[in-house]
């Protein structure tokens, strides 16, 4: 995409045209990829969460973030509080990942195993 190729835009709510030069096309997608950032962190959090806390204790914490960023994120009035509530989900995300497996894999297996 070199020159001045442009990004048409068609918005879902009106059906406008909005043209979006490369320079802004940047800015639009650039947050949509932030809590790719913070997933992994949140996946080594948890880790460390599970032993020290707890399965469903784990479990519930990490709805924390997760509130909180799409908080930030639906009432926000800049573009940085976008930005920390994409973090803070990309987070909560990460984390609410291996809990839920080993918790829902724990609670299964007992139960099979308490039939047998």
């Amino acid at each position: 995409m070199h020159g001045n190729s442009n990004i048409k835009f068609y918005g879902t709510v009106s059906l406008c045209n909005v043209e979006i030069n490369n320079y802004d096309a940047i800015f639009i997608l650039f947050p949509a990829s932030l809590s790719s950032i913070t997933t992994p962190i949140g996946c080594i959090l948890s880790g460390y969460l599970m032993d020290l806390i707890g399965r469903k204790r784990t479990l519930i914490i990490t709805e924390i973030p997760l509130i909180i960023g799409w908080l930030l994120i639906s009432t926000s009035t800049t573009v940085e509080t976008i930005y920390i509530g994409r973090l803070l989900v990309g987070l909560g995300s990460g984390m609410v990942g291996a809990p839920a497996r080993v918790y829902t894999g724990e609670g299964v297996f007992n139960q099979l195993y308490d039939e047998f």
